[in-house]
């Protein structure tokens, strides 16, 4: 019988591996294979080989596994993305920001190569951010902007609130300050850090790289060919085939980014990536037209009173609290259902701060979901949101 891929996948047991070989053996006329005993020399030969059988089992399991990319992780799934569906594996990349030094004590002028001085995230910090190679004049009691790169690559580099980075982690100046501003990552050289690209993410790109590989272009070779244009500014994609029943062949391409609405340059950009003139080209079937627009924004205010422990109310935990609805905006589909509970949980727990910090909440708007029509994406307007210490 012909091994299934379910069989493949859900391998026996050590204990079921052995009684197999048992029932093998008894089946062939040795009896005697039920009275073997622990320790004798027919029982350790059986059990040899039953573990013998068994890790080839398990070996067999994980092969299979790393060829589906379903299942498929870390290496494997990097060489299989690749070699299936032309897909590299993104790396991740350093954060580059501006810090703002301040002569607080009137000690300076100072003037420092920024190769001398490195900046942590507080006196317990672990994110270390170092100069690079400037030279910076600080007058007395004056400021200068001091440009700074992540030690490594990493998302939680650009995540950390305003304020956030406040010690010296080498190369120290008597008397000087340094914060990062709420401008820190928006100058011409900004770049705000990446992870490498998580598996979860590689097997959703290889499922989209899948339908542009073959013929009819399927919805998900829209999404992915629109995405591909600018992989920055063109974020999340909603394809309709049905929007105009009297337009028969029409396909919607509606695109969104990080922050919501798009530039008419990056509607422009995906366009020409799909189908210049809406018809033709090379990539989409002649009885097809696509028509790329940008979503609209809808914006939902966000109000209510947060109380919270009054060592952890600083404008740097308001500044994560903004930073994680952002970030939990940005990954709301086009056209979806905003939960308001999932909302009021991304406020109450926010990432890298313990439980219990926020006390209660009260008078929480909204109260209910938010329905987004097809072509809307949410933007979420927190400036409703007051803080009490207690």
């Amino acid at each position: 019988m012909a091994t299934s891929m379910v069989s493949l996948l859900n391998p026996p047991t050590y204990e079921e591996v052995k009684g197999g070989l048992v029932q093998l053996l008894y089946d062939s006329g040795i009896i005697g294979v039920l009275n073997w005993q622990t320790g004798s020399v027919p029982n350790a030969l059986l059990e040899t080989e039953a573990h013998t059988v068994y890790q080839w089992l398990q070996d067999q399991t994980v092969v299979v596994a790393q060829g589906l990319n379903s299942i498929a992780t870390g290496e494997p799934l990097t060489s299989l993305s690749y070699e299936v569906y032309q897909n590299d594996r993104g790396t991740g990349k350093i954060t580059i920001g501006t810090l703002q030094l301040t002569d607080t004590a009137g000690a300076g002028p100072f003037q420092f190569n920024g190769l001398q001085v490195s900046f942590r995230n507080g006196l317990n910090g672990t994110l270390v951010y170092n100069g690079t190679n400037v030279v910076y004049n600080l007058p007395q009691n004056g400021s200068v902007n001091v440009t700074v790169q992540s030690a490594a690559p990493g998302a939680v580099y650009a995540q950390v609130g305003i304020g956030a980075i406040n010690t010296w982690a080498r190369g120290g100046l008597p008397g000087v300050s340094v914060t990062n501003t709420s401008t820190w990552l928006t100058g011409a050289t900004a770049q705000a850090g990446t992870d490498d690209e998580s598996d979860d993410a590689l097997r959703q790109r290889n499922a989209d790289q899948w339908a542009t590989l073959g013929v009819g272009s399927p919805p998900p070779a829209y999404a992915k060919w629109a995405k591909d244009a600018d992989p920055t500014a063109i974020t999340r994609v909603n394809v309709l085939t049905d929007l105009f029943l009297l337009d028969p062949g029409r396909v919607d391409v509606i695109i969104a980014g990080a922050g919501g609405a798009v530039s008419p340059s990056v509607v422009l950009a995906a366009q020409n990536n799909i189908a210049p003139l809406q018809v033709g080209g090379t990539r989409i079937p002649t009885t097809a037209r696509a028509v790329v627009t940008s979503a609209t924004n809808r914006t939902i205010t966000v109000s209510g009173i947060i109380y919270v422990q009054r060592e952890y109310n600083t404008s740097a935990f308001q500044s994560t609290i903004a930073l994680n609805v952002g970030q939990w905006a940005a990954a709301q589909p086009i056209g979806g259902i905003i939960s308001w509970e999932r909302l009021l949980g991304v406020i109450l727990l926010p990432a890298g701060v313990q439980a219990g910090v926020i006390t209660n909440v009260s008078n929480f708007l909204p109260e209910a979901d938010v329905v987004l029509d097809f072509d809307e994406v949410a933007v979420f307007d927190i400036t409703g949101l007051t803080y009490v210490s207690v």
